[in-house]
């Protein structure tokens, strides 16, 4: 099935509407943040629809590099209200679950095996059980006293799955696609951070279901504007800054520099790194024309329901007589498009990836 760009998809718009000579004679018919406000409208309502009729829709997963002895783990910021379906080890062909502390007695539970190590490997819970919240726990709190599932290497990154939300477009000029770098993609003697360019399959990525989400072969260029911050519990490399604006150096295969200035970047005279940091850090680019342009539409069955979604929109604010036709397409795509969706639910559910009702057993 087609994965369309917010580009593909406007261009359609533009064309079969008829809005083209509008456009060009009338630029600010419809600006172009607020065609950026329809299309995010029709992704929200997208995304509502596909969470009643079937939210493993956006099941994903996430990679977390776990630290000696930290407890406490940032969320991605796509999780959606909470909905941790699982939390997993992989060692070969064997898979862990780590166990959810559960009901009313689980603090209890805590406080027992952070006191006296007794668990079947980890287990975690979320600090406060609400949606948008955006860290969980391990106990026991030290990784090395804990009963870890055998593996080469001890501190293999834990897998999560969960629920997302879908992709918003960034306006231009915000900053997005936030991506996890861990630490041991800086080198601090070439002075490089190695990134994932988009790839939205790979280790540490979280853009996708955030603010932006474009495909590998859009790769941060030289010139670029980038922001930086720890992941939790880390420190930056040194001499970088949190919130400080730096500019990208393309140096091949998403392997990237920072300059001071744009001026700096563009004659290749890149930040001297004296420290690789801790943890990790996550990195957001500020949205450019092409990057909202290559930004996906990351619900391919809906793509005819946001195109018309968006096509209804402008002919409203045309006050086009095509508008009341319009609409009863939309309502047609939109019943097909749930019913389509119903239809083709599959239980690919497994032991370790199951619902997280913990604030409801709480609050019970």
């Amino acid at each position: 099935m087609k994965i369309w760009t917010y580009k593909e998809a406007l261009d359609k718009i533009v064309l079969d509407q008829d809005l083209k000579e509008l456009f060009e004679a009338n630029e600010s018919f419809i600006t172009e943040n607020e065609m950026i406000g329809y299309f995010n409208e029709a992704l929200t309502k997208a995304s509502t629809d596909i969470q009643a009729a079937n939210q493993d829709y956006f099941l994903t997963k996430y990679y977390i590099p776990l630290v000696q002895g930290q407890r406490t783990y940032q969320l991605p910021d796509n999780v959606m209200a909470n909905k941790i379906r699982g939390l997993i080890f992989h060692a070969g062909s064997v898979v862990y679950q780590v166990e959810q502390f559960r009901r009313m007695d689980k603090f209890e539970n805590i406080y027992n095996v952070n006191k006296y190590d007794q668990s079947g490997y980890y287990a975690y819970h979320l600090k406060n059980d609400y949606p948008g919240q955006a860290q969980f726990e391990l106990s026991p709190a030290a990784r090395e006293t804990a009963v870890l599932p055998p593996a080469a290497d001890p501190f293999v990154p834990m897998v999560m799955h969960f629920i997302r939300d879908c992709a918003r477009i960034p306006l231009i000029g915000e900053f997005c696609n936030p991506e996890l770098i861990p630490t041991s993609a800086v080198d601090a003697t070439a002075n490089t951070i190695q990134t994932l360019s988009g790839d939205m399959d790979n280790i540490g990525i979280i853009a996708q279901g955030k603010i932006g989400c474009f495909p590998g072969s859009i790769a941060l260029v030289t010139g670029d504007a980038v922001k930086v911050k720890p992941a939790l519990g880390g420190t930056l490399p040194a001499p970088l800054v949190k919130g400080v604006t730096y500019y990208v150096i393309q140096t091949g295969n998403g392997l990237i520099k920072l300059a001071t200035t744009k001026a700096n970047a563009k004659m290749l005279i890149g930040i001297d790194l004296t420290t690789a940091g801790t943890v990790g850090l996550i990195m957001t680019v500020q949205a450019t024309k092409n990057i909202v342009n290559a930004t996906i539409l990351d619900i391919p069955e809906f793509t005819m329901f946001l195109i018309q979604w968006v096509k209804c929109r402008c002919l409203e604010k045309e006050m086009d007589p095509r508008f009341e036709q319009a609409s009863k397409i939309l309502l047609q795509l939109g019943q097909q498009m749930i019913d389509t969706l119903t239809d083709s639910i599959q239980d690919d559910r497994s032991s370790f990836v199951e619902a997280d009702y913990s604030a409801y057993a709480d609050l019970s």
